[in-house]
């Protein structure tokens, strides 16, 4: 797992930058250009798994060639769209030490099959969905020469398509930050076969160092000995043996993966996710060095974490996901493209003979009116796009089904249970309507089938007339809720709704005399306040800085009733901080 830069490739795994470099492969002799950026905001729809791995046999023969000779000039520049965490703590300390199989005795690569592909870009992996549109932004800290520098990566999921080896796959346009500066930008290709499996096609990453191209050790299916690897199994397992994640000898990149652990919890800046998958990926480069990779189910990758002798000990996680415009759409395709031009002409052995990717019939080739801006200046901040103020960009359903979560909550708190179920009834008929067209609309299906568990533990534990466990279930309900907020962008950043929905968990957390949890809550209030704060002075800097110290004041008179364990005192002050809150949101 070589590297060129702190930072290392984007590529395996679509989360992250993959450990293995290319310090084999000499620089191309093309002239110094300026790196590329862009400046685009993306989230997957998550679909079911498909079957077990496929076993491919047939080595794929080699693609037309084309060779455009135009260099980019993807003008504008990818903005910072999450605030920078002070730390991120390893949680290697937490895993089991169980074993991870070295890859000696593993074959060099994997089988494959081109004729097994009939739905190729069709990218439904429970663990990979890779969905045309989709943007996720990560960030964290690498180590630069003894020096942790702070990093970033975003990765945007286009409509482009490119023909590898007889193979359509999807192209995904990546960019890596050291600090402020571009460390890479990166075009990644994917195809999922018949049984599920992601295959990663190939990669061209290009390197730049104070915002001079540097190199590009490129890799791609059927050149230069070049085979493709695993990105994801449809069905991950762990105990299997390790996987070939791609084979390019020419460039040293050896990858290999292996299922570490499932079923792990796991929380990240966008919020906590079950069921989480660990991939521990390796390389015959550096076979004692460990990068792993937690992937949600319905999401993706989530957070990049290392174990062993790996030397950039990078960190990072998933800060923001968005579903772009289509005008925001348009200038990643456009940067995307920009970028394979100059891969033709500083790629002549590899990219210059595969052909041109493919833009979708009827897109259009440039933005149609100024993008939206890029996704907040924060992260788990809206885009504020609509202009009516607060939340009138979200679709009503989802208003109506907050609205009815808080009249229920009141009704369960008095002790109404013909109110409760009233309401919950409304959520319900509210929630058929919006599924018929929450994918259209960008939703996530992790989301929207957390909504149906949640709301499904919201009836039972009403239907038991269960006080506790209902109120429970329905702020839990309205944290999804949030989630669904954050698709429509409203002016109103969801982290404010997320301060609500965390406000009245400190008062279920006193009600259930758990000031362990309610210690816990205010810690997650005190995170989500530090990302929304700035947003929020940002707008209204005269009524937002007053407000916001009464929040703050609020905040630490809540931490040290929590400490003196003071049960009414806590209540009366979260019971505050709720109307704060809403003084908060009225400001957009």
């Amino acid at each position: 797992m070589q590297r060129i830069h702190a930072v290392s490739m984007t590529a395996a795994l679509f989360l992250t930058i993959s450990t293995t470099a290319c310090g084999s492969q000499s620089a191309p002799t093309a002239a110094p250009t300026a790196a590329p950026t862009v400046e685009p905001t993306v989230a997957p729809t998550a679909a079911p798994t498909a079957a077990p791995t496929a076993a491919p046999t047939a080595a794929p023969t080699a693609a037309p060639t084309a060779a455009p000779t135009a260099a980019p000039t993807v003008e504008p520049t990818v903005a910072s769209t999450a605030a920078p965490r002070s730390a991120l703590t390893s949680t290697v300390s937490a895993l089991p030490t169980a074993a991870i199989s070295g890859t000696t005795a593993q074959k060099d690569f994997e089988d494959f099959d081109p004729k097994l592909f009939d739905h190729s870009t069709t990218i439904t992996n429970t663990w990979l969905p890779l969905h045309p549109g989709m943007q996720f932004v990560y960030e964290g800290v690498t180590d630069d020469n003894g020096k942790m520098v702070k990093h970033r990566l975003t990765v945007n999921v286009t409509d482009l398509t490119k023909v590898i080896s007889g193979v359509r796959s999807l192209v995904s346009f990546d960019q890596d930050f050291a600090g402020d500066q571009l460390a890479e930008a990166e075009l990644t290709f994917y195809a999922q076969d018949n049984s599920g499996n992601v295959w990663s096609m190939g990669e061209h990453p290009e390197e730049y160092d104070s915002g001079k191209f540097v190199q590009a050790p490129t890799w791609i299916h059927g050149f230069q000995d070049a085979h493709a690897g695993l990105a994801m199994l449809a069905s991950p397992q762990a105990g299997t043996p390790s996987y070939s994640q791609g084979w390019g000898p020419a460039v040293s990149w050896t990858d290999r993966g292996q299922v570490r652990q499932t079923g792990q919890k796991v929380c990240v800046p966008v919020k906590c996710y079950d069921n989480v998958l660990v991939i521990a990926e390796s390389s015959k480069a550096e076979p004692n060095a460990y990068q792993l990779k937690y992937f949600a189910p319905g999401v993706g990758g989530i957070r990049t974490d290392w174990l062993g002798s790996d030397v950039t000990q990078e960190k990072l996680e998933l800060v923001k996901v968005t579903q772009l415009s289509p005008d925001e759409l348009t200038k990643v395709r456009e940067a995307a493209l920009n970028l394979e031009k100059h891969a033709y002409e500083v790629s002549k052995d590899v990219y210059a003979k595969t052909p041109p990717s493919e833009v979708p019939e009827g897109a259009p080739t440039q933005a149609t009116s100024a993008p939206a801006a890029p996704a907040g200046a924060l992260a788990g901040t809206a885009v504020a796009t609509d202009t009516a103020g607060g939340n009138a960009s979200v679709a009503k359903e989802v208003l109506d089904i907050e609205a009815n979560i808080e009249d229920a909550m009141d009704a369960l708190g008095g002790n109404n249970w013909a109110g409760a179920h009233d309401d919950i009834a409304k959520m319900g008929e509210s929630w058929t309507a919006y599924q018929q067209h929450a994918s259209k609309d960008g939703a996530l299906q992790g989301t929207l089938d957390a909504f149906a568990k949640t709301f499904g533990q919201l009836k039972s534990a009403a239907d038991a007339k269960n006080v506790a466990t209902s109120l429970q279930a329905a702020n839990d309900l309205s944290g999804v809720v949030m989630d669904l907020y954050d698709v429509y962008h409203p002016a109103a950043p969801t982290d404010i709704g997320r301060l609500d929905v965390l406000e009245r968990q400190v008062n279920l957390d006193v009600k259930g005399k758990d000031f362990a949890a309610a210690a816990k809550t205010l810690g997650a209030i005190n995170t989500t306040w530090q990302k929304v704060k700035p947003a929020i002075l940002s707008h209204n800097a005269a009524q937002g800085k007053d407000v916001a110290g009464r929040y703050e004041a609020s905040i630490a008179a809540q931490s040290e009733l929590v400490k003196k364990q003071d049960a009414s005192g806590l209540q009366d002050e979260a019971t505050k901080s709720l109307d704060i809150v809403d003084a908060l949101e009225k400001l957009f």
